[in-house]
């Protein structure tokens, strides 16, 4: 079954997409060890709120989606005022840290709903994505598991050859359900990293297989000309082999690894906008001295590392 003990917390400001995030949280993810804490950072300030945008709104109504669904003992509802000198993303993910959360889920829009341009992203999911130290399951959609034939989630992991893409195969490893979910890496076969795509493929394989995870996993590959993100978009939107539901890639490449900078990579970027998929974000650094091979900025330039 899924792994004991996980702590998931749903960042919410009221807002319709944050009860998707919720939703998706405790509805598809949450193991019976597991628990929740529902956390919304409030700003006396905002006087102009309407009611569903208030602090005792926000705690009733989950309190009520709460109780009917888990014990007391596995739920907390957290309202916090910000203090005067954060913003509240930077309050948000004090307390994330606080909380020491397994993953944080967020709705990809806010209050203010959609954006004209859906692909921009939100500067609360941009801010959170690349300064949370807790990876960051982005819900654009609401897929559930009932309904399916098989109950089935498909997750699929980019690997450039990193240390964050190899480290989202753990965490697509602790969210699946090896009794009936997909697992595959993804990797993108430009010309830079044709001599090392079998070292790829055996490396993620290898690091799932550390995990224990039992359940169903591939490697995929395709062809990719050249440093086109539109080409990885098309893959993962338009395959008829593979429908994605969970993307996992890290929120940067080599560059940052090597300069121990964290920020988020164009091609993570516009991953974010424009997959059809949700988006899972790894930020965690890890040392490169684990991984010596190459690595691939998803940034854009290319940094190949010669052992």
């Amino acid at each position: 079954g899924t792994p004991e003990g996980r702590h998931f917390v749903v960042a919410t400001d009221g807002s319709q997409a944050a009860k998707k995030a919720f939703e998706v949280a405790v509805d598809s993810f949450l193991g019976k060890n597991d628990r929740v804490t529902v956390l919304s950072i409030t700003d006396k300030d905002k006087t102009y709120l309407r009611r569903e945008f208030t602090p005792s709104f926000i705690y009733n109504d989950y309190k009520t989606e709460l109780l009917m669904r888990l014990p007391p003992t596995r739920y907390a509802i957290q309202i916090e005022e910000k203090s005067a000198d954060k913003t509240i993303r930077q309050e948000l993910l004090a307390h994330v840290d606080k909380l020491k959360a397994n993953f944080l889920f967020i709705g990809y829009t806010g209050r203010k709903g959609e954006k004209p341009k859906p692909e921009l992203l939100g500067q609360t999911v941009k801010d959170t994505v690349y300064k949370s130290q807790c990876p960051a399951v982005i819900v654009k959609h609401k897929y559930e598991r009932k309904g399916r034939p098989s109950g089935a989630f498909v997750f699929a992991c980019l690997i450039d050859g990193s240390n964050k893409s190899y480290q989202t195969i753990r965490l697509a490893a602790n969210l699946a359900n090896p009794a009936v979910d997909q697992l595959y890496t993804i990797t993108a076969i430009t010309p830079d990293i044709y001599k090392y795509k079998e070292e790829i493929r055996v490396k993620s394989a290898e690091t799932l297989k550390e995990t224990g995870y039992t359940g169903f996993y591939e490697h995929a590959t395709f062809d990719s000309t050249r440093e086109d993100i539109a080409e990885l978009v098309k893959f993962v939107n338009e395959n008829e082999k593979i429908a994605i539901d969970f993307i996992l890639f890290g929120n940067n490449g080599s560059r940052a690894q090597r300069e121990h900078l964290n920020f988020l990579g164009r091609t993570a970027e516009t991953l974010i906008g424009d997959v059809h998929a949700n988006p899972i974000i790894c930020l965690l650094y890890t040392s490169d001295a684990a991984d010596d091979l190459l690595c691939v900025d998803l940034g854009g330039r290319r940094i190949i590392k010669k052992k």
